[in-house]
């Protein structure tokens, strides 16, 4: 940690040297870390960010070196306040990508923090993270800082979720899961971004990252679990979440089954269904589902009661009355048809022998007009019956 001497040495040398010792102080400094900076004496601080805001103001001609005392303010902090209308111009187009990434990057750390921004610094913001020239990097850390200052951007958190979903880099799904921490826990895609990473990631560091986000939004796994069930039907990452939330999900998704949206629905069933076991509570709820309108809903509620329960005279009868429901009707297309015969005669296929009440719906179907849908039919009879004599053509 630095002491007022050494800061002093380091200002002469910045403020009387050549480049070569400007640069030297430079790298010192620019080794410090956010935390290093916050034991340096307030005496020391002010004299090298006055020294600096003087140098920024006089349009010191090295860009290298401007780059460099940009990210040391931003480093030293909220004690760097004096030098924020500099900072600012520094985000003009005029400027390289490099300075006025460094300056975005200050200015968050400066002290931007859940204030709103002013309309010059606001545009600015906007205007980098838009620009087609930005690196993904680039844009992750602008989305980071216009999150901190409460700065709506069309898109943004959609981007910012894709990335700590998705994202190769640990780094970049780090930066992401701090931008999201900043948001609105209730707009889309924020709750059920960071419950995936903090269940899912594959990094330690990530998890880590993405639970202390949650935390920061006062969001427990029960809070975010619901919030995902809310946006099941918009958000592509609210069902992984749920998924991956396990048991601690069901009351959520049983909730969701009482929706009248139709694919929430299915959605909340599929994702009950592959708890299996887990998912026991929601029996009652999946057995009133068999008797939904929608013959789509009835055919998952089905499979998910059979991957819970394992009682085939719960759901057989179903799949079979689904097997011989007339599909042929304007409304209903060919290839509707084939593949929905086709998947309710897997899953008796997957029942296997304790399906015998489908045999005769099933030897039915394997003389359909459709060859994929007979040739599903005769794979389903030879699980389910294998000591059948199969009188047709395969």
């Amino acid at each position: 940690m630095l002491d007022l001497q050494q800061m002093h040495q380091h200002i002469l040398a910045w403020d009387g040297g050549n480049d070569a010792s400007r640069r030297r102080t430079l790298h010192s400094l620019r080794n410090l870390e956010e935390k290093d900076w916050a034991g340096v004496p307030a005496k020391g601080v002010n004299a090298l960010v006055e020294s600096f805001r003087q140098h920024l103001q006089s349009d010191m001609k090295q860009s290298f070196m401007r780059q460099e005392v940009v990210t040391i303010l931003g480093n030293i902090g909220p004690r760097s306040e004096p030098t924020i209308p500099i900072l600012i111009e520094l985000l003009d187009e005029g400027n390289s990508d490099g300075i006025r990434q460094a300056a975005v990057v200050a200015l968050g750390k400066i002290g931007g923090e859940g204030r709103p921004a002013d309309q010059k610094v606001r545009a600015a913001l906007i205007n980098l993270w838009q620009s087609p020239g930005n690196t993904r990097e680039g844009r992750v850390r602008i989305g980071k800082i216009l999150c901190k200052l409460r700065i709506d951007v069309n898109g943004l958190l959609r981007f910012l979720a894709s990335i700590l979903v998705a994202d190769q880099d640990a780094s970049e799904r780090i930066v992401a899961a701090e931008a999201l921490a900043w948001c609105n826990k209730n707009e889309p895609e924020v709750a059920p971004a960071l419950l995936c990473a903090a269940l899912n990631d594959r990094r330690e560091e990530v998890r880590q990252q993405a639970q202390a986000s949650l935390d920061q939004l006062d969001l427990s796994h029960e809070k975010a679990i619901r919030l995902c069930a809310k946006q099941l039907k918009d958000c592509p990452y609210a069902e992984t979440a749920l998924r991956k939330s396990g048991e601690i999900a069901v009351p959520a998704l049983i909730t969701t089954l009482r929706t009248q949206d139709k694919g929430t629905r299915e959605k909340a069933i599929r994702i009950l269904s592959s708890l299996g076991e887990l998912a026991v509570a929601a029996v009652p709820e999946l057995t009133n589902a068999l008797s939904d309108r929608e013959f789509e809903l009835r055919l998952a509620a089905a499979k998910g009661l059979w991957n819970i329960t394992k009682k085939a005279e719960m759901v057989v009868p179903v799949l079979i009355a689904l097997l011989k429901k007339d599909l042929t009707t304007p409304q209903v297309a060919e290839e509707t048809r084939r593949r929905f015969l086709q998947t309710v005669m897997e899953a008796l296929q997957r029942i296997g022998p304790s399906a015998q009440a489908a045999v005769s719906a099933l030897t039915e179907k394997a003389k359909d007009r459709n060859r994929l849908v007979s040739e599903s039919a005769v794979r389903a009879l030879k699980v389910i019956a294998p000591a059948l004599k199969v009188a047709f053509r395969e």
